[in-house]
């Protein structure tokens, strides 16, 4: 585990987040309404969690893919790569578009098809007009997602040629 940020704490912080993204929620065949919580606190741990991904041991990264199986929980993380595109303006920008990609791999295309190519697409086009070596950071994440996140890992590989 992350020394920095062990499993506990993530699991104490993930049962924070869960009850916080799903209080009030309802889906209503198209989209999440309903939804208040406060903007920047989940912006902030979905960064957490982007980062732990990118930085724990091959069998955490499974057990957080395992426990984004929420059908509202991989809407927000889906969306999030998004809010990060706003951030990726400069060749410096590399951190917020490795996040995005991280966001990416943790939902491990478990939501709408179109949601998750536009997503990914979205951060594809940014990062490369910014001068991010988004190739690079695709292949270093698939290589992250490894054999467990087989059908992620691929599509991160042909985007990346």
């Amino acid at each position: 585990m992350n020394d920095n940020y062990p499993q506990e704490h993530f699991q104490r912080d993930y049962c924070r987040f869960r009850d916080e993204v799903t209080r009030g929620l309802r889906w209503d065949g198209t989209v999440i309404v309903g939804h208040q919580h406060d903007e920047k606190a989940l912006d902030e741990w979905l960064s957490k969690l982007c980062h732990y991904y990118l930085t724990c041991e091959p069998q955490a990264r499974a057990w957080i893919r395992e426990t984004f199986a929420d059908a509202n929980l991989l809407w927000q993380l889906n969306g999030f790569p998004l809010v990060l595109c706003r951030h990726i303006r400069t060749p410096s920008d590399i951190e917020a578009a490795k996040m995005a990609i991280a966001a990416l791999a943790i939902v491990d295309q478990r939501v709408d098809d179109r949601e998750y190519s536009n997503s990914l697409r979205k951060v594809y086009y940014v990062s490369e007009k910014a001068g991010v070596p988004i190739k690079a950071l695709l292949r270093e994440v698939a290589i992250l997602a490894g054999t467990s996140s087989l059908p992620t890992r691929e599509l991160f590989m042909a985007w990346a040629k």
